[in-house]
C-alpha cells in the first residue's frame, strides 16, 4: 500500500481513481507492463490451435463461511480466485488472466479492501495468472466477483458430457468434510464436540483449499477422462449433472466409499445416513467425472501419478444410484441452491 494512505480511512474517503491508482495498479502491475492494467482493455495471447476459456462467478459478502468468521478479509479475496480458477481446471485449461470486479459498500475499511486484494493476487501468482483489469462500483454491500481466462488445446479440453458405458467414476477429494464444514459454520453450537485439530480441519476447507490446476492438465493430456467439473455445489448435484449431460447414469459403489471417521461421527451426531450427509452442498473445488473403462485408484496412481478416489461406474439409463451388494437405489441428493440460502 502507498504509504501516505490512511489504512483506517474507507474506500469513500479515496474513490475509485485513487483506489485503482495507488492500490489495485501496484499490486497487480508493479511494472507497469503493458498489456495489463492500465488501458481499457487488457490484451493477452493464446497459443495456437487453442480454445480461449472463460469463465465468471461471484462471491457475496453473506458468504457462509466469511460471515461465520472463518474467512478473513485475505481469504475471502483468495476465496474468489480458487472459485474461478477452479472452473478452468475442470476443462483442463491453464490460466492465463483473471479480472478483479468489487462492489463496495462506502464503509469498507481501505485495509480491508487491500487484504481482499492481497489474498486476491496471491492465489493469481500461485496459478502463474495475472491479474489485468477489472471494475470498481459502488454497492449496499460488500459483492465481488472475478473472470478467469485461460487457454485448453482444441482437442484435449474436458466437458461435462462425454462418459460412456462402463467408464470409471471419480472424485479428486475425500467425500464430505466440506458439507460438514459448511454445516459447522451454519451450526457451531452443534460441533462444541470437536477437537482443535479438527476444528482446523474443517475451517481449511475454505481457506486452504486449491484449484486442481495440475489435475486437470493431467486429466486433459492423458487421453482418458471422458467427462469433467468442478464440485461447487455438492458431489451428489455434481454427478447428477454429469449424468444428465452424457445422458446415462452414474452408480456409486457402497463398497468403494472410505468416507473419514469425521464424516460418519458428524453424521450420527445429527442422526442423518452419513453416505448423503457427504454427497450433500459443499463447495471443495474437487474435480468430478469418468475415466475411459476400468479403473482402480492404483491405476490411476500409476498413469496419472496422482490419488483420485475411484467411487462408481456408468451404465445405461438416467440420474444417480447407489449400489451396495445386489441392492441397487435411486440416489438423489440435492446439492445447494442459491435462491433457498440453505443447504
Amino acid at each position: 500500500m502507498t504509504q501516505h494512505l490512511d489504512p483506517s480511512a474507507t474506500v469513500f474517503d479515496l474513490g475509485e481513481k485513487i483506489l485503482i491508482e495507488e492500490i489495485l495498479r501496484p499490486l497487480f502491475n508493479p511494472n507497469r507492463e503493458r498489456n495489463s492494467v492500465g488501458d481499457d482493455c487488457a490484451a493477452v495471447e493464446i497459443p495456437s490451435s487453442s480454445f480461449a476459456i472463460v469463465s465468471t462467478d461471484r462471491v457475496p459478502a453473506d458468504l457462509i463461511s466469511f460471515r461465520a468468521g472463518v474467512l478473513d478479509f485475505q481469504n475471502f479475496g483468495r476465496y474468489l480466485g480458487v472459485l474461478n480458477l477452479s472452473d478452468l481446471a475442470a476443462c483442463g485449461g491453464v490460466p492465463l488472466a483473471l479480472l478483479f470486479n468489487c462492489g463496495l459498500p462506502k464503509e469498507l475499511l481501505i485495509r480491508d479492501f487491500v487484504s481482499i486484494s492481497a489474498g486476491f493476487q496471491q492465489i493469481a501468482v500461485q496459478f502463474g495468472a495475472k491479474v489485468v483489469g477489472g471494475d470498481i462500483t459502488s454497492s449496499l454491500e460488500l459483492s465481488l466477483s472475478a473472470t478467469a481466462l485461460g487457454y485448453v488445446e482444441k482437442d484435449r479440453m474436458l466437458r461435462r458430457a462425454g462418459a460412456k458405458i462402463g467408464d470409471t467414476v471419480f472424485v479428486s477429494r475425500e467425500i464430505g468434510l466440506t458439507p460438514i464444514a459448511l454445516d459447522y459454520c451454519l451450526r457451531r453450537e452443534q460441533y462444541e464436540w470437536l477437537s482443535e485439530s479438527e476444528r482446523v480441519q474443517l475451517e481449511g476447507q475454505f481457506n486452504l483449499i486449491e484449484p486442481e490446476i495440475l489435475l486437470g492438465r493431467k486429466l486433459s493430456q492423458s487421453g482418458y477422462c471422458t467427462s469433467c467439473m468442478d464440485n461447487t455445489d455438492g458431489v451428489g448435484q455434481s454427478l447428477a449433472e454429469l449424468a444428465r449431460e452424457s445422458n446415462c447414469s452414474m452408480v456409486i459403489l457402497h463398497d468403494k466409499l472410505q468416507l473419514e471417521p469425521l464424516v460418519t461421527r458428524a453424521a450420527m451426531r445429527k442422526n442423518c445416513d452419513p453416505i448423503e450427509f457427504a454427497f450433500g452442498p459443499g463447495a471443495d473445488f474437487s474435480l468430478i467425472g469418468t475415466l475411459a473403462g476400468d479403473w482402480t485408484r492404483q491405476r490411476a496412481k500409476n498413469l496419472l501419478g496422482v490419488n483420485v478416489h475411484v467411487i462408481g461406474k456408468v451404465t445405461r439409463g438416467s440420474g444417480v444410484f447407489l449400489q451396495s451388494g445386489d441392492s441397487i437405489i435411486p440416489f438423489n441428493v440435492q446439492g445447494w441452491n442459491y435462491f433457498r440460502q440453505t443447504p
